[in-house]
């Protein structure tokens, strides 16, 4: 028991005033002002005694501790409620996963700092730790009202674009894109900036695609990111909204903003602005799109049409040529649309409408005449551009051209597993397939060693629903799936394989097999960010491998003879441009926004989800980083698209495990001829029979 508690009570209370008139002595109080010896007294106690002594001796006075928990804490923890600091905490707790939405943040809210009390009167009381109460969120109803307050920039309606009744709304650009640029110059540092040789000129990258709200609900958003700010342009917080609504991405809507914003982006790259201090400039150097929207942006047909691709002339007549190369040489048979041809074409089919609008001819009529003088014209224009000579900048977008080639390969092992099978026409659901043919171990391997499971599960549904002989098997791979379709291709391949195998079936088998292994080559090359001029050379040899084999021994598409011309020659363009590979064209952080714009429509109605989604996107990546609260996580990943094991002794480089040191594809005597075939580009008939 300490001593004071055993003194008598007049003895302690003159103790205590003697104590009190000499700290008023020594310290210069008195006692109208009894401040100093106050502060005196506190200072002994903490520098003559340690904390733990100080803290015990105050705790034993109950009273007193009550009584300084109340007036200090209790006053402190109000003003720390009402202050900013606790406000920037509830807002980054409200977007700590997307939008937590209003009955989510009340319950956490509560669950922070109240617990229940079993009574009649009330519910939930304070939580208190040594008499001290939790300070608490914001309530909801004074958040909401702070974040409808926050100054989100210019928001314009869409329907001031057209006449079209549709919901949605766009940013002004003009305003923007500055803005952008004055929150990059302040969260970040300049020497974290790649300025590819032009300081404090940000280099834009500008693309739309449809939104991410089901298969019924039909949108389209447009965003836009600078390639200045290293990797992280391949993540979905650093590619921002500029434009969404409730119509397609070939709509009247859309057509007249990307009229609209070209002329902003005239605007932009001929002025300079003043910038934290700093004069900043604009360069629009990238379109990242897939080819459906690059169609419509060059005012071009469909990919339907005779002459496919936006970066060449090239036709489906003459995409199978082997000695055909693209380029901008003058040997080059393929050669990228000259815009004055693109202008020249758009006007001549201008003309020809006019004339057919006059004739009595059917409209299938007349389209079928505009799309056959289109094609005579050994062209796709239809439009002059509508992004203007911004398409000339145009490079093939890595992501799209990956999975559809995967899937292309893939579909070619499914194709040749199910004809090898010879299924029975009484075989009408995939429960009923021999579980010895080559379709039903393909479907297995699929499931449980190559990690392809939510494939798998497709193929079965397909084989049911058309039992292999309607509908070729369509499925949009994802870029894991690629990935994985790529580190495990030789199982699936051997999986299919039979010992009574003909000679022309186990000759399909080294195709296949050295097909999709130039395949993951060229993949791994033009997925890079960092490349070198070596690997520029590799890039070279294993795309042409792969669209040369295509060609002899498979087919060639429009994918294939993009990946094996276009994708070349592209990469180097852009290593020229920046220094970099052609992942700096990715779509890959915009597909990823997709998940984010639908976090963040979650908790709004049709009516309000754009104007929602573009306030929520403002607050969690503009505002909260700003303020040194980022909730963004740049996630590295060393995903490579050749497996470990196929750089091990034990592995072959395609992935299949050896055999007594040798890989039974690999070491064939077929492979070494089909390798002499592709390089020679031709055929060796002897092959099919070896």
């Amino acid at each position: 028991m300490p001593t004071s508690q055993l003194l008598a009570p007049r003895t302690k209370k003159r103790r205590i005033k003697e104590t009190f008139q000499a700290a008023l002595e020594i310290n210069g109080g008195t006692e109208s002002n009894p401040q100093p010896a106050i502060i005196g007294l506190v200072e002994t106690l903490c520098s003559k005694f340690p904390k733990d002594a100080v803290a015990s001796a105050v705790c034993d006075q109950k009273f007193h501790a009550e009584h300084i928990t109340s007036t200090v804490h209790g006053t402190s923890c109000t003003e720390y409620e009402n202050s900013d600091e606790n406000v920037l905490r509830s807002v980054a707790v409200y977007y700590g996963v997307g939008v937590m939405g209003k009955r989510k943040y009340i319950k956490v809210r509560q669950s922070l700092s109240f617990k229940n009390v079993f009574s009649r009167w009330k519910k939930m009381t304070r939580i208190k730790v040594a008499k001290c109460s939790i300070p608490t969120l914001v309530p909801y109803y004074k958040l909401a009202k702070f974040l409808d307050g926050i100054n989100i920039g210019t928001l314009l309606p869409v329907e001031s674009l057209c006449e079209e009744n549709v919901n949605g709304y766009y940013r002004d650009f003009k305003e923007f894109l500055p803005r952008l640029a004055e929150f990059y110059l302040k969260v970040y540092k300049e020497e974290d900036f790649n300025w590819f040789g032009n300081r404090f000129t940000f280099k834009v990258a500008i693309g739309g695609d449809g939104a991410p709200f089901g298969k019924n609900d039909q949108s389209c958003a447009w965003l836009v990111s600078f390639l200045n700010i290293g990797k992280r342009f391949l993540s979905s917080e650093d590619n921002f909204l500029i434009f969404g609504a409730n119509c397609s991405e070939s709509s009247k809507t859309v057509e007249k903003y990307v009229s609209k914003l070209v002329n902003d982006i005239s605007y932009l790259e001929r002025n300079v602005f003043k910038v934290n201090g700093k004069n900043v400039k604009f360069e629009f150097s990238e379109i990242p799109n897939d080819m459906k929207m690059l169609c419509f942006l060059g005012g071009e047909l469909c990919n339907s049409s005779k002459y496919f691709s936006t970066f060449g002339n090239v036709s489906y007549d003459d995409m199978s040529k082997v000695d055909f190369t693209f380029g901008h040489s003058k040997n080059s048979k393929w050669k990228p649309w000259a815009y004055e041809k693109r202008l020249s074409v758009a006007k001549q089919v201008a003309n020809l409408k006019k004339k057919l609008v006059k004739s009595n001819l059917a409209e299938k009529t007349k389209r079928n005449k505009v799309t056959t003088f289109i094609a005579e014209q050994k062209s796709r224009q239809e439009f002059s551009p509508r992004i203007g000579k911004l398409i000339d900048k145009a490079h093939v977008e890595p992501l799209h051209l990956k999975n559809n080639a995967c899937a292309l390969m893939f579909r070619h092992i499914l194709e040749f597993g199910i004809a090898k099978s010879k299924l029975a026409p009484s075989i009408d659901m995939f429960s009923s397939v021999n579980p010895e043919c080559p379709f039903f171990k393909l479907v297995w391997n699929m499931r449980h060693v190559s990690n392809l499971s939510r494939l798998a599960k497709k193929v079965i549904k397909w084989f049911d629903e058309t039992k292999a002989n309607g509908k070729s098997f369509d499925y949009r791979f994802t870029g894991e799936e690629s990935r994985r379709f790529l580190h495990n291709f030789m199982d699936l391949i051997s999986a299919i394989e039979q010992k009574n195998d003909q000679a022309p079936a186990r000759f399909k088998f080294y195709v296949l097999a050295f097909t999709t292994l130039s395949l993951r080559n060229a993949v791994s090359l033009f997925n890079r960010f960092n490349v070198t001029e070596k690997q520029l050379d590799e890039l070279d040899k294993a795309c042409n491998d792969f669209y040369t084999c295509c060609a002899l021994f498979l087919r060639v598409n429009p994918t294939v003879w993009t990946l094996g011309k276009v994708v070349p020659s592209h990469t180097r363009d852009v290593f020229l441009k920046y220094g970099k590979g052609l992942i700096i064209n990715s779509m890959e952080g915009r597909e990823a926004k997709h998940q984010s714009v639908s976090r963040y429509a979650q908790n709004s109605t049709n009516f309000n989800r754009w104007h929602s989604v573009f306030r929520h996107e403002f607050i969690s990546l503009i505002w909260l980083r700003e303020r040194g609260c980022n909730l963004s996580k740049i996630k590295t990943s060393n995903a490579t698209y050749i497996p470990k094991r196929a750089l091990s002794s034990e592995y072959c480089y395609c992935g299949l495990a050896l055999v007594d040191g040798v890989c039974k594809y690999c070491n064939h005597a077929n492979r070494v001829e089909i390798e002499k075939s592709v390089k020679n580009r031709t055929v060796n008939e002897k092959l099919f029979y070896k």
